[in-house]
């Protein structure tokens, strides 16, 4: 069962650590015009057509390296520049892999690529 963490004040604190607040990013490409980010559910978009779970939930990360890598891949399938994005989840944020994240949707609060 993955791990559950905490939001607090639009921060999210990882339980295991205490009151440490973690940045999340979002990898994608300026295919799209987004404001925040919604699940494949709700934009028809999916980078992963082999992905069949969580398809109501939007992945991020807390690593910057992964999220440079998912916007490289999102730029190759859609034809466009890898993007970026720092973003603050929506909802409950579930620790679902080393340094993958999911949650409701996610709003854009700035670009890092």
């Amino acid at each position: 069962m993955p791990k559950v963490l905490f939001l607090f004040n639009h921060r999210v604190i990882d339980m295991k650590y205490r009151n440490v607040e973690m940045e999340f990013y979002h990898g994608t490409c300026d295919a799209f015009d987004m404001k925040e980010i919604l699940p494949p559910i709700e934009t028809g978009n999916q980078r992963e057509e082999w992905r069949k779970k969580l398809t109501n939930k939007v992945f991020f990360t807390n690593s910057l390296l992964s999220a440079e890598n998912y916007a490289k891949k999102a730029a190759a399938k859609y034809n466009g520049k890898p993007v970026v994005y720092r973003v603050r989840p929506i909802g409950e944020v579930w620790h679902v892999n080393t340094n993958e994240y999911v949650a409701d949707k996610a709003l854009i609060i700035g670009r890092v690529l």
